[in-house]
């Protein structure tokens, strides 16, 4: 979509892409889309924008022309940009589900209040330097934030013995672990804040000869690969679940065992 709307309805489906490319604009609408792709600019006009299922943003993704609210009922993935309006437009966010930040996340603030136990998976050390707040899902007094089962209390956070509790740095691999809110009515969900690692790829240019009784696989290094393991199968489209070898260079020598084998060389970090 170049330079329109989509407004006042509901998008249904799963394995689907927004490709937005100029002044693009969300309206009043709900998608219910397993897998929804943003690519693009997505400019939310209004605060009556709902995503469910599961959002994957390898875009920028911001407010229009005033301060909004964009609430994902379900979860979300971060590739790109996550931020406020080109004119300094606030952009809130309400996260019921999961999140996962491998881009720039940065918009005014962020919630954290869904009702089960959630995730913020930071990849990479993509930290989120927005500001992040984890709302109880329990809502009775007296409250007391709990980090790893011990009472919270830093600098890095305000609101501990209320239902908010607000980070005053980015959420970051100095707070890795599981947050609580033991509240009036017993301990709310939980919110763990974990690191993941992006996968390195899939090896390229993988070469097969045969020297003598062994059989030699070579292919290109990859960025950010720490191992690598090559399987046999003697079934071009079998599964492949022989481990013939694994270690930390692009190369390995194994011995011809059988008439024909087929192999597959996976990279790790």
């Amino acid at each position: 979509m170049s330079g329109g709307s989509i407004a006042d309805g509901t998008l249904s489906g799963t394995d689907a892409e927004m490709n937005m490319t100029g002044d693009n604009r969300l309206y009043s609408l709900t998608t219910n889309i397993d897998d929804l792709v943003l690519s693009g600019i997505c400019l939310i006009a209004n605060n009556d924008v709902v995503m469910t299922e599961n959002v994957v943003n390898n875009g920028t993704l911001k407010t229009f022309t005033a301060d909004q609210t964009l609430n994902i009922s379900g979860n979300i993935t971060n590739n790109g940009t996550i931020t406020n309006g080109t004119y300094g437009h606030n952009l809130y966010l309400n996260v019921s589900g999961q999140v996962i930040n491998n881009g720039n996340w940065i918009n005014t603030t962020s919630y954290i209040n869904g009702t089960t136990d959630q995730t913020i998976t930071i990849m990479d050390s993509h930290e989120i330097t927005g500001d992040v707040r984890f709302d109880s899902d329990i809502v009775t007094a007296p409250y007391q934030w709990k980090f790893d089962d011990a009472d919270l209390d830093s600098p890095d956070f305000a609101g501990e013995t209320t239902s908010q509790l607000d980070w005053n740095v980015p959420v970051a691999s100095g707070w890795l672990g599981t947050f609580n809110c033991m509240t009036g009515s017993g301990l709310s969900r939980g919110i763990i804040v974990m690191e993941g690692v992006v996968p390195p790829g899939i090896p390229q240019n993988l070469t097969i000869e045969i020297v003598g009784v062994n059989v030699e696989l070579d292919w290109d290094d990859l960025t950010g690969a720490t191992s690598y393991t090559a399987y046999s199968d003697s079934d071009p489209y079998g599964s492949f679940g022989t481990t013939e070898w694994t270690g930390a260079v692009s190369d390995c020598t194994l011995p011809i065992i059988g008439d024909m084998k087929f192999y597959r060389v996976t990279a790790s970090n």
